[in-house]
C-alpha cells in the first residue's frame, strides 16, 4: 500500500510518520523547497540568523503535538516560555501582572479571581450547548471585567487569532475546558530552544524517511483524476502517482489551495482566512530584553506578545487584518514603541528587523472539513479541518494523525 500526501505541513508531516509508522510506503509532495508549511524556518540576511516565520507556542495540554514530538526525538528542543507564572503588562497604565501556568489548568490559575466560577459555568454551557446559538466571545464573556480584559480576550485572540467580537463563544469554551480538565502544566506553553526546524520538521523528516517513506520537494500536486467516485491518481509536477488497490491520497494543503483542485463530486471548502504579523527584531545590545521572560503577554497596544530568545524580540499581532494595509516600516515603527515601553528603552533608535505579514495564517471553516470526503482513497488534513478546535499547531498535527488512521478503514 502506498500513501502520497500533498503538502508538508504538519499535518502532512504528522499523516506521513502515522502511515510509515504503521507499515505503509509513504511519499510526500511539497510545492515548496522546504518543509513546514505555515510553520517555517528560514535564515534571514538582515538578522543573520534562522527565524521562525512566527512565534509558535505548543501547550501542555496539547497532546498530540507533544506526541508528535516525542515520536520523532524532538521533544528536547521545546523548552518551557515560561517558569511557574506567565508575566503580562498592561502599556496604557503600566500595570503588571501574572497568570499561574504550573498549577492544575485553569482552575488553579482563577481559583481566587473574581468570575471564575462564571467563566467555568459559561465553558461548561458552550460544550454542552446550553450557551445562545452565535454567541461571540465579547459577548459571553465581556462582562467578566478585568478577567475579560487580562485573560479571556488575550487567550482567545492568540488560540483563535480572530477578534472576539466575532469569535465564537462555543469553541472558546472547548478550549477552556481542555485546559480546565488538563491536570498540572495544561497551561505551560512551550517555544522552540532554536526554531520550529529544529523542533518538528528536521526530526520529523528524519524519522520519515528512517521508515522508508520518500519526500519529494518542488513537486506540487496539479491534478487529480478520478473514475466516478474514486480516485485513480494524483498528478504531480514530477509525473503520475496511480492508486492502486488500498493506496492513497492524503490532501494536507490549505483550502485556498484546494480550490482548484477538488475533482468533480467535491465541493471546494468556502473558509475565512484570517492574518497574523510578526516582527523580528535584533537586540542583542539590549540587556532589558536579554534579562526578560521568553514569553509576556500585552494588553493595549499593537503588540500582544513578546518572544524573547538569544539576540532576538519576537512581537506578535494575532488576529492582525486591519493592519495588513500598513508598511512593514509604519508596522516595525509601532511595534518597536511598544517593545520600548515593555521593557524600558527609552528613546532607544530601532534596530534590524523583519516583519512578516501572513495574510493567511488560520483559516476558518464552517462545519469543519474531512478527514472523507465522497471521493474515496482521498483523505483530508489541515488544522482547519476541524469544527471542534481552531486552527493551531495542535489541530493540525491531530489531523493529519487522524487522516492517517482512516487508511485502515477505507472508505
Amino acid at each position: 500500500m502506498t500513501v502520497h500526501i500533498a503538502g508538508a505541513g504538519l499535518a502532512g508531516l504528522a499523516a506521513a510518520l502515522t502511515a510509515a509508522r504503521a507499515g505503509h510506503g509513504v511519499v510526500v509532495h511539497e510545492a515548496a523547497g522546504l518543509a513546514g508549511g505555515r510553520c517555517r524556518s528560514f535564515f534571514d540576511p538582515t538578522l543573520g540568523r534562522v527565524i521562525d516565520n512566527g512565534t509558535h507556542v505548543v501547550l501542555g495540554a496539547n497532546r498530540a503535538a507533544l506526541g508528535f514530538l516525542g515520536r520523532i526525538g524532538g521533544a528536547d528542543a521545546m523548552v518551557p516560555a515560561a517558569s511557574g507564572n506567565l508575566p503580562f503588562l498592561d502599556l496604557e497604565s503600566g500595570a503588571t501582572w501574572s497568570v499561574d501556568v504550573a498549577g492544575r489548568g485553569i482552575r488553579t490559575l482563577m481559583k481566587a479571581a473574581p468570575g471564575a466560577k462564571a467563566l467555568l459555568d459559561l465553558a461548561m454551557a458552550g460544550i454542552t450547548g446550553l450557551m445562545r446559538p452565535g454567541a461571540t466571545v465579547a459577548a459571553a464573556y465581556g462582562h467578566l471585567g478585568a478577567l475579560y480584559e487580562r485573560l479571556i480576550e488575550p487567550l482567545s485572540t492568540a488560540v483563535m487569532n480572530c477578534p472576539p467580537e466575532e469569535a465564537p463563544a462555543s469553541l472558546l469554551a472547548r478550549v477552556i475546558a481542555i485546559r480546565a480538565g488538563g491536570g498540572r502544566g495544561a497551561l505551560a506553553p512551550l517555544d522552540a530552544r532554536t526554531n520550529l526546524a529544529e523542533a518538528f520538521v528536521g526530526p520529523a523528516l528524519g524519522a520519515i524517511e528512517a521508515l522508508g517513506g520518500e519526500v519529494r520537494f518542488h513537486d506540487p500536486l496539479t491534478a487529480i483524476e478520478t473514475a466516478g467516485k474514486a480516485a485513480r491518481a494524483g498528478i504531480f509536477r514530477s509525473g503520475r502517482a496511480p492508486l492502486g488497490p488500498g493506496d492513497a491520497l492524503i490532501l494536507a494543503l490549505t483550502p485556498w489551495a484546494l480550490a482548484g483542485l477538488q475533482p468533480r463530486g467535491e465541493e471546494p471548502p468556502s473558509y475565512r482566512a484570517r492574518a497574523i504579523i510578526c516582527a523580528h527584531f535584533a537586540t542583542e545590545g539590549a540587556p532589558e530584553v536579554r534579562q526578560a521572560a521568553r514569553l509576556t503577554g500585552c494588553i493595549n497596544g499593537m503588540a500582544q506578545w513578546f518572544a524573547a530568545t538569544d539576540g532576538v524580540l519576537s512581537v506578535t499581532v494575532s488576529a492582525a487584518d486591519r493592519w495588513m494595509t500598513h508598511e512593514v516600516d509604519d508596522i516595525a515603527a509601532r511595534l518597536w514603541r511598544d517593545a520600548s515601553t515593555a521593557f524600558h528603552l527609552p528613546g532607544a533608535p530601532i534596530p534590524a528587523y523583519r516583519v512578516i505579514k501572513e495574510r493567511r495564517a488560520t483559516a476558518e471553516v464552517a462545519g469543519g472539513f474531512g478527514p472523507r470526503g465522497e471521493i474515496s482513497k482521498l483523505l483530508f488534513a489541515g488544522g482547519w479541518t476541524s469544527a471542534r478546535y481552531p486552527d493551531t499547531i495542535e489541530a493540525a498535527v491531530a489531523s493529519g494523525i487522524r487522516a492517517a488512521r482512516c487508511l485502515e478503514t477505507p472508505n
